[in-house]
């Protein structure tokens, strides 16, 4: 059975995960990263930029896994797909809100009030501007599933349409209603999304 990993958005919630895994198929294997910094998890003092976050993950992650990622959980993932291919079977990309210039598809900035809201979270973070080129991003061969909210202001669908075309082989999926934090609102509609992409790869 295909191991899923979930990487958190921003916040790096690993709670965020609970309602979406309750909805997966009986028995499918799943881990939840853990960034550390984030969310209450103690600081590595060996990460001091994405890039030492994304070394770490990969050593978190076995072969031949689907990365599931949230918001800015995009970037890590398309980075570790990037750059460790071996280790990254598939993608899912939720609401992705980084790694490319989100302004020109309409995306309010996801920073505005994110320090307040999170004091802890290091400063290299909010300070991080990677950027995947259109080439790079089309390089990519594995399947991706896209899924987004109608409703995003954070991710726009217009992003994800974006997404879609740029990529070799993936399919967009827009939820009515969904916000930008719809995987924890409507569980159930992604949980079977995800279950009907794991069944074709």
């Amino acid at each position: 059975m295909n191991q899923l990993v979930f990487l958190p958005g921003a916040s790096g919630s690993q709670g965020f995960w609970q309602p979406l895994a309750a909805y997966l198929a009986p028995g499918q294997a799943y881990q939840i990263l853990a960034y550390p910094g984030f969310d209450g998890i103690a600081p590595n003092s060996a990460i001091h930029n994405l890039h030492d976050l994304q070394a770490y993950l990969n050593q978190q992650i076995e072969s031949d896994s689907i990365l599931v990622a949230q918001s800015m959980g995009g970037v890590l993932a398309l980075g570790l797909a990037l750059n460790h291919p071996e280790k990254v079977k598939g993608l899912v990309l939720l609401a992705t809100s980084g790694g490319l210039n989100v302004q020109q598809f309409g995306c309010a900035d996801w920073r505005t009030g994110y320090r307040e809201q999170f004091k802890a979270v290091p400063d290299w973070f909010l300070e991080d501007q990677t950027e995947f080129s259109p080439e790079q991003l089309a390089s990519l061969e594995i399947p991706i599933l896209l899924i987004w909210g109608d409703q995003d202001s954070l991710s726009t669908v217009q992003l994800g349409q974006y997404l879609e075309q740029i990529f070799r082989s993936a399919t967009l999926h827009i939820l009515q209603g969904g916000d930008h934090f719809f995987t924890a609102s409507q569980p159930a509609q992604v949980a079977a999304l995800i279950d009907t992409y794991l069944e074709r790869i």
